[in-house]
C-alpha cells in the first residue's frame, strides 16, 4: 500500500480534527467576551435605573422644598394633605418630616404655640446616646421635629431636636449653601419589619435669605431598589450591595440578598454614585442563573466540535482512503471517478469553492471549473500565478504572496480573505486556504487549495450592519423623543397643577391679586402646553405625509404684514427696527397655502426677535429668485449658529448650542418649517458669519403663469 494512501487520509483527520478544536476554543473565547460585554451592559442598565431613581426621589424632597419656599406659612393639616398625596404614590418613603430653624431666643415662643395646638409633648427634646429622649439643654440654635408624616399610623417622635442625633446632625453641618443638600449615613429603620436600612435627605429651605429650617425626607433603600428594579422590569440575575464611602470608613447602605455559594467564579464590578457631597459604592456581583444560558451554549459547543469533529475528520479520512484505494486498484474505475468529478464540480459549483493545486517541481498550476467561474475567466486560459495574482486587487497582493509564501516556508497551512477584481471592474470577495505538501527531505512537492466565493455573505455581513445602525438610531432617536417630550409636557403640567393647587387652598383667604397671579400662571403654562401640542401635531401630520395643503394664489407681503402685526408689541418693547425689502405687485404672488406658510413667517419671525439684542435690526426681504421662483429671507444681529450646526437645527427637539441661553422654545418650529416648505416644493436653509447674527432663506414656486388664447 502506498505511503499516499496512509498519509493523505491521516493529514485530513489531523486537520479537520485540529480545525475543530481551534474553532471551539475560538467559539469559547468569543463567548466569554459576549458574556462579559452583557455583564457590564446588564450593569449599566441597573446603574441608570438605581441613579434615575434616587434623583426621582431627590425630586420629591425638592417638591416639599418648594412647597415651603412659595408659602409664607404652612399649617399642619396642609403639610399632612401635600405630604400624604407623596406617601400613597411613594412607598419608598417612609415619612416627610418639617424641621423649623429655632433659635435659643425663639424656643419659649415655639413650645408655647406647639402647646397652643393641643400637644401634649411641646418641649424640645435632644436624644442622648443610649437612645433615651431628655427635655433639650440651652444650645444656640434647635432643629425640631415640627410635622411629621409617615407611611404608618404611628408618628415619629415630635420635637426631637434632630440636630442632637449624631448621624441627622453631621448632614446638617454639611448643608451650608442655599443650593446644597445632605444625605446622612446609613441608619437602621426600627419601624420596619425587614430592618431595612435607610438614609435621611435635607434639603434648607431659605426666604430672602433668611435660613427657615429643612425638610426631611427619609428613604427605605430597600424599597427604592425593589421598586426601581420592578418598575424596569430587570430580573435578579444580577445582585447588588451599596456603602456609603463618603468618609473614612464604609456604611452599609444596602445588603445583598443573598451571596452565590460558587461566588469566586461570578463577576462582578463596582460603579460609584454621587448624591450631593456623599459618595456611594455600588457592588454589582452575577448569580448562577445568569450563567445558565452560556454553559447550555457552551455544551452544545463542545458536543459540536470536540466530539464530532474527530468523526467528521475520521470519516473524511477513511472516504479518502477508500477513494484512493480503489483508484489504486483498477484502471476500471476510471469512469465512476470521472463521474466524482463532475458531481464534485456540481457541488464546488453550488456551494462557489473552487479547488486549486500547484506541483512545486515544474511549477505546474491545476484550476476546478469553478476557479474560472469565480474568476470569470475563459477556460482556454492556461493557469498561471501571475493571471492569479493579477486578478487579485492591488491593496490585497502583497497580503497573499506573503502568506502564500510563509505557509511554504513554514510548513503550515494558510487562511486568508481577499478581494479580487473582475474583468468588467467589478470586485468580489473570496476565502482562501491551502497548504503544502512535502518529502521526507522536506522539500515541497505540492501545495493545494480552495477559493470561496463569499461575495455574497459579505453583502449580507454590510446590510445587517447597515439594518444594526438603522435599528440603534431608531432607539436613541425614540429615546431622545421620549426624553425631551416628557421634560416639556411635565413642565408646563407641573405649573398648572401647582398653581390650581395654590388656588384651591386660598381662594377663600388670599387677596384677588394672588389668586389673578395663580390664574394667569395657568393660562400662561396652558397656552405653552397648547403650542407644543400643536407643534407636535403638526410635525406628526408631516411626517406622516398627511397634512393637506389648499394652495391659492397669494402675496406673500401680505401674510408677513400680518406677522408683523401680532408681533409688534414685542418688538416695540425690545426697540427693534424691521426693515423690510419686499417686491410689489405680481412678483411676490406664489401658489401656496395661505395658513401654513403663514406659520413658517410667524416661526422665523419669532426666533429673530427671540435671539436679536435691543434695539437691533432685524432685515426682511422678499424679491423674485428667477423665472419660477420667489425668495424670503430675515435676518437678525443676534448671536448666530455655528457653522457645523446649519444643518442640524432643522432636526426636530434639535436647537443651536449657541440659542439654550433660557430663551426657551422646544426645537420643533424650524423642523415644521422645514417639512411645510418642502411640501410646498421649496427649499430652506441656514446661513451665519461669527458673531453677525443668523439669516434663514426658503422659496417658493410663484403662481403659473396663464397666456390667453386670443
Amino acid at each position: 500500500m502506498k505511503l499516499k494512501m496512509i498519509l493523505l487520509p491521516l493529514l485530513v483527520f489531523i486537520s479537520i480534527t485540529m480545525l475543530s478544536f481551534t474553532v471551539y476554543q475560538n467559539r469559547i473565547q468569543q463567548q466569554n467576551e459576549t458574556l462579559q460585554r452583557e455583564f457590564i451592559a446588564e450593569i449599566e442598565k441597573r446603574y441608570n435605573v438605581f441613579s434615575d431613581s434616587m434623583q426621582a426621589k431627590l425630586d420629591i424632597a425638592r417638591s416639599l422644598q418648594a412647597f415651603f419656599y412659595a408659602n409664607d406659612s404652612v399649617s399642619r393639616s396642609e403639610f399632612r394633605i401635600y405630604a400624604q398625596l407623596i406617601l400613597s404614590t411613594h412607598t419608598e418613603v417612609q415619612a416627610l418630616n418639617w424641621l423649623p430653624r429655632v433659635t435659643d431666643k425663639q424656643r419659649s415662643e415655639f413650645e408655647a404655640a406647639i402647646y397652643a395646638e393641643g400637644i401634649e409633648q411641646f418641649q424640645i427634646v435632644d436624644v442622648l446616646p443610649d437612645k433615651q429622649l431628655e427635655v433639650a439643654k440651652k444650645q444656640e440654635v434647635y432643629y425640631p421635629i415640627k410635622y411629621s408624616e409617615t407611611i404608618y399610623n404611628n408618628k415619629i417622635e415630635i420635637l426631637l431636636n434632630s440636630a442632637s442625633a449624631q448621624r441627622s446632625a453631621k448632614a446638617i453641618k454639611q448643608t451650608h449653601k442655599k443650593s446644597d443638600f445632605s444625605i446622612s449615613l446609613p441608619l437602621n429603620l426600627i419601624q420596619e419589619t425587614e430592618q431595612q436600612k435607610g438614609v435621611l435627605i435635607f434639603f434648607p429651605v431659605f426666604k430672602q435669605g433668611v435660613h427657615k429650617g429643612f425638610v426631611q425626607t427619609v428613604l427605605r433603600m430597600g424599597e427604592v431598589t425593589q421598586h426601581a428594579m420592578k418598575s424596569a422590569q430587570l430580573n435578579e440575575d444580577i445582585l447588588f450591595a451599596i456603602n456609603d464611602i463618603t468618609g473614612a470608613e464604609k456604611h452599609e447602605v444596602l445588603r445583598l440578598k443573598s451571596v452565590p455559594n460558587d461566588s469566586a467564579e461570578m463577576l462582578s464590578h463596582t460603579r460609584h454614585l454621587v448624591l450631593g457631597q456623599s459618595t456611594w459604592e455600588i457592588n454589582f456581583i452575577s448569580t448562577p442563573t445568569f450563567f445558565d444560558n452560556y454553559q447550555q451554549q457552551n455544551v452544545q459547543l463542545f458536543n459540536g466540535f470536540v466530539k464530532q469533529g474527530p468523526l467528521l475528520g475520521f470519516l473524511v479520512a477513511l472516504l479518502l482512503f477508500f477513494i484512493l484505494k480503489q483508484k489504486d486498484k483498477s484502471e476500471g474505475l476510471v469512469v465512476q471517478l470521472q463521474k466524482s468529478q463532475a458531481q464534485l464540480n456540481q457541488a464546488q459549483k453550488i456551494a462557489k469553492l473552487g479547488v486549486w493545486s500547484l506541483d512545486l517541481t515544474n511549477d505546474s498550476l491545476e484550476w476546478s471549473a469553478e476557479v474560472y467561474r469565480i474568476f470569470e475567466l475563459k477556460t482556454r486560459i492556461k493557469p498561471s500565478y501571475a493571471t492569479f495574482l493579477n486578478a487579485i486587487h492591488p491593496a490585497d497582493k502583497e497580503l497573499i504572496n506573503k502568506a502564500y509564501l510563509s505557509a511554504v516556508e513554514s510548513g503550515l497551512p494558510y487562511s486568508v480573505e481577499h478581494r479580487i477584481i473582475m474583468p468588467d471592474g467589478r470586485i468580489k470577495h473570496v476565502h482562501e486556504q491551502g497548504e503544502t505538501v512535502y518529502d521526507s527531505n522536506k522539500n515541497g512537492l505540492y501545495s493545494f487549495g480552495t477559493i470561496l466565493d463569499i461575495t455574497e455573505r459579505k453583502r449580507h455581513e454590510l446590510d445587517l450592519l447597515n439594518l444594526k445602525e438603522k435599528s440603534d438610531f431608531a432607539n436613541q432617536t425614540k429615546s431622545e423623543f421620549l426624553a425631551d417630550m416628557s421634560h416639556e409636557l411635565r413642565t408646563p403640567m407641573h405649573g398648572i397643577l401647582s398653581f390650581a393647587d395654590f388656588g384651591i387652598k386660598k381662594y377663600a383667604t388670599a387677596p384677588p391679586e394672588k389668586l389673578k397671579d395663580y390664574f394667569t400662571n395657568i393660562k400662561i403654562s396652558g397656552e405653552r402646553l397648547l403650542v407644543l401640542l400643536n407643534n407636535l401635531l403638526d410635525l406628526s401630520k408631516l411626517e406622516a405625509g398627511k397634512m393637506l395643503l389648499v394652495k391659492q394664489e397669494t402675496d406673500l407681503n401680505s401674510l408677513f404684514n400680518n406677522c408683523y402685526r401680532e408681533q409688534y408689541q414685542r418688538i416695540q418693547d425690545l426697540g427693534l427696527t424691521i426693515k423690510i425689502h419686499s417686491a410689489e405687485g405680481a412678483e411676490a404672488i406664489a401658489d401656496v397655502d395661505s395658513e401654513k406658510i403663514t406659520q413658517v413667517m410667524t416661526n422665523l419671525l419669532s426666533n429673530a426677535i427671540k435671539f436679536s439684542p435691543r434695539d437691533s435690526e432685524i432685515q426682511v426681504n422678499i424679491s423674485e429668485l428667477n423665472e419660477k421662483e420667489l425668495s424670503f429671507s430675515i435676518q437678525d444681529q443676534g448671536i448666530g449658529i455655528p457653522e457645523n450646526e446649519l444643518e442640524s437645527i432643522f432636526d426636530a427637539f434639535v436647537q443651536s448650542s449657541k440659542s439654550k441661553t433660557g430663551a426657551g422654545g422646544t426645537g420643533l418650529g424650524l423642523a415644521i418649517s422645514q417639512k411645510i416648505i418642502a411640501k410646498h416644493g421649496g427649499k430652506i436653509w441656514a446661513e451665519s458669519t461669527a458673531n453677525q447674527g443668523a439669516t434663514i432663506r426658503f422659496t417658493l414656486y410663484k403662481k403659473e403663469r396663464r397666456h390667453n388664447r386670443v
